[in-house]
């Protein structure tokens, strides 16, 4: 009896072990082939601070292109709780809770962001499905904090995508624009004491780098979150993005 309770407790720690080597990829490979907004990098500053297997400048400023997003304006005691509720209400948008009317694709089970009790309480709906994409975005405006999701590129206007049933969701269409980004790994990144020092290590490094490039620092934050909350802390990717002036 002693022996075969050895043994299946030996078979279940390898069981465990070999999970624990498995998520990470699992992760890393879900958010990768998850569609993300297009944007070409101008310039580079300073050097990497991700992991060994995902080498990438830590600082950059980026052109992106325009695309589509769906959006809600959020409220809560907390950044943490102000941006689960954002999540819910948007990934309930695409999961089908719209006016759309024909079947859409399977929606990837992965989220950059939130909570991961978020998903059990999304219900969705009968409408029209639109896939997952990744980052998920959060400008952060004073107390309220704007949660939006890219909305897939097979979308070309607002008059594409099916109309909202929640009447606090907007479509919008963001025109092509140039920010200073960090990125970093690790870690819960909804702490507002992180992303005001992400913010000010970024100005800084770009202010040093090149004078020519002006930052519009009273511009919102914004803050992408790639990876879901319960990814390994170590894999998971945010980054914060600052507006550049374009006539720099």
């Amino acid at each position: 009896m002693v022996a075969g309770t050895t043994v299946a407790a030996t078979v279940g720690g390898i069981a465990v072990g070999l999970v624990g080597i498995a998520w990470p990829l699992v992760s890393w490979r879900t958010v990768a082939t998850l569609e993300k907004p297009k944007y070409v990098v101008l310039k580079t500053i300073g050097t990497s601070t991700r992991a060994f297997y995902d080498r990438a400048p830590a600082i950059t400023l980026r052109k992106y292109a325009p695309y589509l997003v769906a959006e809600v304006t959020a409220e809560g005691s907390t950044m943490k709780e102000a941006i689960s509720d954002g999540f819910r209400q948007v990934a309930n948008y695409i999961f089908g809770n719209n006016k759309g009317g024909k079947e859409g694709e399977k929606i990837a089970m992965t989220s950059p962001v939130g909570i991961e009790e978020d998903f059990r309480s999304m219900k969705g709906g009968k409408g029209e499905k639109i896939a997952m994409t990744s980052p998920v975005a959060t400008a952060m405006d004073g107390q309220k904090y704007v949660v939006s999701f890219v909305m897939p590129s097979k979308y070309k206007t607002k008059a594409d995508l099916p109309e909202p049933k929640n009447p606090g969701l907007r479509l919008r269409e963001v025109e092509a624009h140039t920010v200073a980004a960090i990125a970093w790994r690790g870690g819960a990144w909804a702490r507002k004491e992180l992303t005001d020092a992400k913010k000010q290590e970024l100005v800084a490094a770009v202010e040093r780098a090149d004078a020519k490039i002006e930052i519009e620092t009273g511009a919102p934050v914004k803050l992408l979150g790639y990876y879901p909350p319960f990814a390994p802390r170590w894999i998971r990717l945010q980054e914060l993005l600052l507006p550049v002036k374009e006539d720099m």
